[in-house]
């Protein structure tokens, strides 16, 4: 019996941060999109990671892998039961649930809480909840809500925002109910909406002739000209 494994040329995410504190934020959406959907294909077939950190993600080929299912077990039994029992606390604190540092019962939504803890760690530095020691970690991610990372860095868009804080809900109800979900969301918020998209400029009277504003007359002039053009054109074919 033997196991087989790639040889990838590239380093760890872990090792890419102890350069940089914090990515670009195109950078850290794009391998956040990866993870996730690393993380889809792992649930749909049934597999929890639990151990899910910037040291178990590999970047090679311009490309995010997940590595290190050391610790991950099956989502349910032939049963139907979770593996994944009361009391068993195993993964990094730093990115632990609060379900899964409580030693209670996990599912699919705790690796997504973890996910939420690195996309977080390479925006802003550091992870949700960052304490001098892990129990003082732990215990803040038991009784706090997640805070805006924009306080931090405010070039993060809005809806970025609000995905990682939906993904750091304290109660997995109130995640997302998957890793396809949660990726599709935080692609739709990874650009700010213009606040004035959809809606027409006010345009002052003074701006106006006669029942049309000054923009509609141009545009109205600028249909006729190519009009004039083009009868122009044909004429001198002709």
């Amino acid at each position: 019996l033997y196991h087989v494994a790639p040889l990838l040329d590239g380093e760890s995410l872990r090792d890419r941060l102890s350069r940089e504190r914090m990515l670009p934020v195109a950078d850290a959406l794009r391998i956040g999109g990866e993870i996730l959907d690393g993380l889809g294909y792992a649930h749909d077939q049934g597999v929890l990671h639990r151990d899910i950190k910037p040291a178990n993600i590999l970047l090679a080929a311009n490309h995010a892998l997940i590595s290190d299912f050391g610790v991950a077990r099956a989502l349910e039994e032939g049963g139907g039961e979770r593996l994944t029992g009361t009391g068993i606390v195993v993964g990094t604190p730093s990115y632990m649930s609060p379900e899964q540092a409580g030693g209670e019962t996990m599912d699919h939504r705790s690796d997504l809480y973890a996910a939420a803890c690195v996309i977080c760690e390479r925006l802003c530095g550091e992870a949700p909840f960052a304490s001098r020691t892990a129990q003082m970690t732990m215990s803040r991610r038991l009784s706090e809500d997640p805070g805006s990372i924009r306080t931090t860095r405010p070039s993060i868009p809005t809806g970025v925002d609000e995905v990682l804080r939906k993904a750091l809900s304290r109660l997995p109800a109130d995640r997302f109910a998957s890793a396809q979900e949660m990726g599709a969301a935080l692609r739709r918020g990874s650009v700010d909406p213009d606040p004035g998209a959809g809606e027409p400029t006010p345009v002052p009277d003074t701006m106006k002739k006669g029942k049309l504003t000054l923009w509609e007359e141009l545009r109205r002039r600028k249909v006729w000209s190519a009009a004039v053009m083009y009868s122009g054109a044909a004429w001198a074919v002709i």
